[in-house]
C-alpha cells in the first residue's frame, strides 16, 4: 500500500453508489483471509492482499464488497490532482 488506511477510506469511492439505502454501513482496509473478486476491476484479490471492505445490511440481508489497492490508487491518483487545484483557488 502507497497511502495511509484511512485515505483509502476516505477516497470517496462508494460515494455514487447506493450507500444510504445500506444500514450499518461500514468501510475498513483489511489483510484478506480468502480470496474475493474486485467489485471494480473483476480481479482476484489473492489471500494476504489488502482491500477495502465496505459491509452492511440492505433489505435485511448482509452485504460485503471488496476493492483491490491497485484500483483505489488508479482512483486517488486521478482525484488528487483534482483536489489540490481546488485547494489552491
Amino acid at each position: 500500500m502507497k497511502r495511509k488506511p484511512e485515505q483509502y477510506i476516505d477516497c470517496g469511492f462508494y460515494e455514487d453508489s447506493d450507500v444510504e439505502d445500506i444500514a450499518n454501513y461500514q468501510q475498513k482496509v483489511v489483510k484478506c483471509r480468502k480470496d474475493h473478486l474486485c467489485s471494480a476491476c473483476q480481479k482476484r484479490i489473492k489471500k494476504g492482499d489488502h482491500a477495502l471492505r465496505e459491509t452492511g445490511f440492505m433489505d435485511g440481508a448482509p452485504v460485503q464488497n471488496y476493492v483491490c489497492i491497485p484500483c483505489l490508487d488508479e482512483w486517488l491518483d486521478e482525484i488528487e490532482p483534482l483536489e489540490e487545484a481546488i485547494d489552491d483557488e
